[in-house]
């Protein structure tokens, strides 16, 4: 079975539940970053949920993962439910 998909911002997003049940509106949060340009990324509605496209660049995810890993008490491991690849912090 293929796993349903959803945006952010759509009605079937879970994560619009907990927005509006917590007041928050993503184009109103005065502490995230702004919203970004064009359509949000294709996401699975389950648990785990994956985000399927518009991933950054390499370079920009080594550079964030070298800064993460350099941080005083940060632990490096494998994922405890991504692919055996994946790396967890």
């Amino acid at each position: 079975m293929k796993p349903a998909i959803t945006r952010p911002g759509d009605a079937t997003s879970p994560m619009k539940n907990i927005r509006r049940r917590a007041g928050m509106a993503r184009e109103a949060d005065p502490v995230g970053p702004p919203r970004g340009l064009g359509p949000a990324p294709r996401t699975t509605s389950g648990i785990p949920h994956l985000q399927l496209d518009q991933w950054s660049p390499l370079p920009i995810q080594d550079a964030l993962w070298a800064k993460m890993v350099s941080l005083e008490h940060v632990l490096v491991g494998s994922s405890d439910i991504g692919p055996l690849s994946a790396k967890g912090v």
